[in-house]
């Protein structure tokens, strides 16, 4: 047997890789800092040099703790998951990741409560992929595609069959000629652009197209016409500074969408929709409502709506929707994390020891 064999890449991370030890037994080791496992040469290597197929999930050891540690721990009593099988964790006993223990049927170990948790709410895989779950996605309808329709979870746009055409009714792919399918809906529609007299766009496809030279959109033929043969309605070009929550000395424009700072010492005025001095002048008190929002499938972070930082709550805390801040769910009542589409690791298979 070559002991090359005994080395395989880590399942999500690129700067682990797994070894299987005399005992047959999966061990989580560390690249160097600043190194990736290769696959090729079972070896660790310069990231560039390395061809890793998970550079979407790796990150530098100094932003988070690494996804498995050491084999080695200090805390007896300490929890780890078995990454290669959701149903499987490791205990702390000696100093070592030795004892491996198995979920109650129906379980998975949960990261997150370092303790079994029912396979819809451990995270280990998502729940859309396990039949029993509750899983709140649902298709709908694409407006002007009718062969076509969108998972609300996935975001993905899917193809029915041949022949087939999406069912908003039943929410599935269905032959017309077998059951009643409602018309497809295509109101899709050229709309004007505020000040852009020579543009449109399409509100289903969502491009903005130019009419050609010498002409101008015409809101009320929903088309480009020559405004010299037919009569067009005065472009609208309605464009207007607004303001931004809790930015008093910005402002933003409607139809750049650019956000402008105010000169020094003055601020926005929301009433004049310019910048004034507040000393000279009668400014509203700035508007600051600023406020903390959840974050699907992140159920230890929150963003701000203002400033679009996420931000991450401190260790054994969730963020809990209803007060807005983090809090933890040993003391006080958080509804369930709303995550409707969490990644699944890969599972990797050795072939002398099972992992």
């Amino acid at each position: 047997m070559n002991e090359h064999d005994n080395f395989f890449p880590h399942p999500t991370d690129c700067h682990y890789y797994i070894q299987c030890d005399g005992s047959r037994r999966p061990i989580c080791r560390p690249c160097s800092p600043a190194t990736y496992f290769s696959p090729k040469i079972l070896n660790c290597v310069w990231p560039m040099d390395a061809a890793c197929e998970h550079n979407d999930t790796t990150r530098p050891e100094i932003l988070q703790s690494p996804i498995c540690g050491p084999d080695r721990c200090t805390a007896p009593g300490m929890k780890k998951r078995d990454y290669s099988d959701c149903t499987h964790y490791f205990i702390c006993i000696n100093e070592t990741f030795e004892n491996r223990e198995e979920c109650p049927k129906g379980q998975h170990f949960n990261t997150r409560i370092q303790n079994c948790d029912d396979r819809c709410k451990a995270g280990c895989i998502k729940p859309c992929d396990i039949p029993e779950c509750d899983c709140h996605c649902t298709n709908i309808t694409i407006p002007c595609k009718c062969e076509w329709y969108l998972n609300n979870c996935t975001g993905k746009q899917i193809q029915c069959p041949v022949n087939e055409k999406f069912n908003p009714a039943s929410k599935k792919c269905e032959d017309p000629r077998k059951v009643f399918i409602p018309e497809c809906d295509c109101t899709c529609t050229n709309i004007t652009i505020p000040c852009k007299c020579e543009w449109y766009i399409n509100n289903c496809t969502g491009k903005q197209i130019r009419c050609p030279v010498n002409e101008k959109f015409n809101p009320a033929s929903k088309k480009c016409e020559d405004p010299r043969k037919g009569n067009i309605p005065e472009c609208d070009c309605s464009c207007s500074n607004i303001t931004i929550p809790c930015k008093c000395e910005w402002y933003i424009n409607n139809c750049t969408g650019k956000q402008i700072r105010c000169p020094v010492n003055e601020k926005f005025n929301p009433a004049s929709k310019k910048c004034e001095d507040p000393h000279k002048g009668n400014i509203p008190e700035c508007d600051c409502s600023c406020s903390n929002i959840t974050i699907p499938c992140k159920c230890e972070w929150y963003s701000n709506n203002c400033t679009g930082k996420q931000m991450q709550c401190p260790v054994n805390e969730k963020f809990n929707p209803a007060t807005r801040k983090c809090e933890e769910p040993r003391n006080v009542f958080i509804p369930e994390c709303d995550c409707c589409n969490i990644t699944t690791p890969r599972i990797v298979s050795c072939k002398n020891c099972a992992i």
